[in-house]
């Protein structure tokens, strides 16, 4: 699907500013980056101990500038952490007011979540 995907886009007008592909699967993401090598990706972790190989250092040249783990894999020194080495953290999949507010406090660079609107009320409030 990555491949078809990649091929697809490739040879579309789309509209989007900006892709970010996303995917639990590193082979995915090499796919999609020897297709479209301008267009920036992402491991997303499994959480817990499953993840622990997609968070480390191991993948990181696959998926140099994002990183998305799961949200309570992640602290403030991991955030920390992969700023230092230049990437940014998108967390999934965040649907508790209070686990938002710490993220966000801790600098998260984005947060995956199935409620949008409770988002934008604590940033409204920040």
């Amino acid at each position: 699907m990555a491949k078809q995907f990649s091929k697809r886009l490739q040879t579309s007008q789309p509209e989007v500013v900006q892709n970010l592909f996303s995917s639990f699967h590193p082979i995915n993401l090499w796919i999609t980056k020897r297709i479209l090598p301008e267009v920036p990706v992402a491991l997303l972790a499994l959480p817990g101990k499953a993840g622990a190989l997609s968070r480390s250092r191991v993948l990181k040249w696959l998926s140099p500038q994002w990183i998305h783990p799961y949200f309570s894999d992640v602290n403030f020194n991991f955030i920390l952490k992969q700023h230092h080495g230049g990437r940014k953290v998108n967390v999934w999949t965040v649907n508790d007011k209070e686990k938002m507010k710490l993220l966000i406090d801790s600098s998260i660079d984005g947060l995956i979540t199935d409620d949008p609107s409770l988002v934008w009320d604590i940033l409204e409030q920040q």
